[in-house]
């Protein structure tokens, strides 16, 4: 046991965090949040072509927004995740890091604030093009219904009344009398047949929905199914996950800071309880919150393991953010006398095993999609294989894997708070590079499909930076704003001292 830590004598209502400290740090990000996210707005809804011709500022911004928005909705759930986790399997080593779980998983009310702007069709059309194609193929479909209804069920009408003239004609011959035994045996057979074409027939009369049916799978097969299977409800599933993901983090939250005050084990014992459900919402719902975002972005491609993939990255970059925020509250006097090397070393360990997880399921997606060699799931990797996209793809390798997974093999390395939180920093930008690399390539070919096909917008890279200090700043304020007032570690709860002691 740590014998320093042992006899320390907390303060009452634990450590508060004092705002006016960072007051001017925190005005500057509220400034250039401000100003970032003003300016990609503005560009979203003023400067869109709306239409056909060549695309607009606000048409290239609007994969600039996803990519911020992304981001940092992948930070801020998998510090959901953590706080789940750490409940769910009742960890005690981690309770004096878990208000900063917490803080960071406050942040998801925000993102989905900052997701209003996919509700309407200017940013929608832009980025998912299936929703612009399918209203064509509607609007397509829709003048050649009604004729060819009607040549449809003219043929119907013609082919019953026919199998019914011949159903009418073996039963006259059978009831004549006049036939041979082997002729009626033959009219028999006959007339069975008419009566079962009959009967298929009246069962399959064609109606209009049936016949636009037809049409648009001649069409557009794929683009008709999967419209049908997710993308007509994209909007209300985003309503769910949203109302979803807000209640677990406020109940959470919520049950920590009134422990802090009232003390006990019951709200202690009902966070641990509720978070084992709580489990399946979280991984169903971010599954399919990436399918909606991220996979739909080209509606032909797809993948079993894509909802893995984001996680991995979440749980691994949330966690390198973790240690980045408790670092700097250290150094700047907070949290010494509650946070040990020994809460580094753990953190550092799962930074390492999700760092492998990450590329154990990238590998397999990959190997996967490069064995089966599917024209639509290969689309993805020969995209993002032309031009430069390629150093990207390396880059990714190299820098998201093989770099940390080396540095966090030294355990001096995880028990170093300088060092750690570097290897931190770089994970952070690996992940900034791993979704740019995931949206950005589909831009440029989708906006310039009707016009001159290009495969990358060199000019657009400011508006992706403009989208991504917006973002990032406005959250970053968000999350100073919410430490007022509230204790920097859970100062109440009935596992503190373990975590305190830790030793692993």
């Amino acid at each position: 046991m740590n014998e320093h830590n042992s006899k320390i004598e907390l303060p009452e209502g634990g450590e508060l965090f004092d705002s006016s400290k960072v007051g001017p740090v925190k005005a500057l990000l509220g400034l250039i949040g401000a100003v970032c996210l003003t300016a990609t707005l503005i560009l979203l809804f003023t400067f869109s072509r709306n239409g056909a011709g060549e695309p607009k500022l606000g048409d290239w911004a609007s994969y600039s927004y996803l990519f911020a928005v992304t981001f940092f909705f992948t930070l801020a759930v998998g510090g959901l995740f953590w706080t789940i986790l750490h409940h769910a399997t009742n960890s005690g080593w981690g309770i004096v890091v878990r208000r900063q779980m917490e803080n960071i998983a406050g942040l998801i009310p925000w993102v989905f604030v900052l997701m209003i702007p996919f509700f309407f069709s200017q940013v929608r059309d832009d980025l998912w093009e299936h929703e612009p194609l399918h209203r064509a193929l509607v609007a397509k479909t829709e003048p050649k219904v009604a004729p060819t209804f009607e040549k449809d069920h003219e043929h119907w009408e013609h082919e019953l009344a026919a199998w019914i003239g011949r159903a009418d004609s073996a039963r006259k011959l059978v009831a004549a009398g006049k036939a041979s035994a082997g002729e009626v045996a033959q009219m028999t057979v006959r007339l069975k047949e008419a009566e079962a074409a009959v009967d298929e027939l009246k069962a399959a009369e064609p109606t209009e929905a049936s016949v636009r049916r037809k049409l648009q799978d001649k069409d557009n097969h794929l683009l008709t199914h999967k419209w049908d299977m997710y993308f007509h409800a994209s909007k209300p599933r985003l309503i769910a996950y949203a109302i979803a993901f807000i209640l677990m983090v406020g109940l959470l939250r919520n049950w920590s800071l009134t422990t802090d005050k009232v003390g006990g084990e019951k709200l202690f014992l009902r966070s641990r309880y509720w978070s084992c459900f709580f489990l399946l919402p979280f991984g169903v719902g971010f599954t399919f919150l990436v399918i909606d975002f991220l996979m739909a972005l080209n509606y032909e491609w797809f993948s079993t393991m894509w909802g893995v993939y984001l996680f991995a990255g979440a749980a691994l970059n949330s966690m390198a953010l973790l240690i980045i925020v408790v670092t700097l509250f250290r150094e700047n006097g907070y949290l010494r006398r509650v946070v040990s090397l020994e809460h580094y070393h753990l953190m550092g360990k799962l930074l390492f095993a999700f760092c492998v997880f990450w590329a154990y399921i990238a590998f397999s997606q990959f190997f996967l999609i490069w064995y089966a060699n599917i024209a639509e799931e290969t689309r993805f990797y020969l995209l993002r294989n032309a031009e430069w996209w390629n150093v990207a793809s390396i880059v990714l390798v190299v820098g998201h894997f093989f770099i940390p997974f080396v540095i966090l093999l030294w355990r001096p390395v995880k028990k170093n708070p300088l060092l750690i939180s570097i290897v931190g920093v770089w994970c952070l930008l690996m992940h900034a590079l791993d979704i740019y690399w995931i949206v950005i390539p589909e831009r440029a070919p989708s906006l310039t499909a009707g016009t001159t096909p290009r495969l990358w917008s060199g000019e657009a890279v400011i508006l992706d930076l403009i989208a991504f200090l917006g973002v990032g700043c406005t959250l970053a304020y968000i999350f100073l704003e919410k430490l007022k007032g509230v204790s920097l570690y859970p100062c109440r709860d009935p596992r503190l001292n373990e975590s305190i002691n830790v030793v692993n």
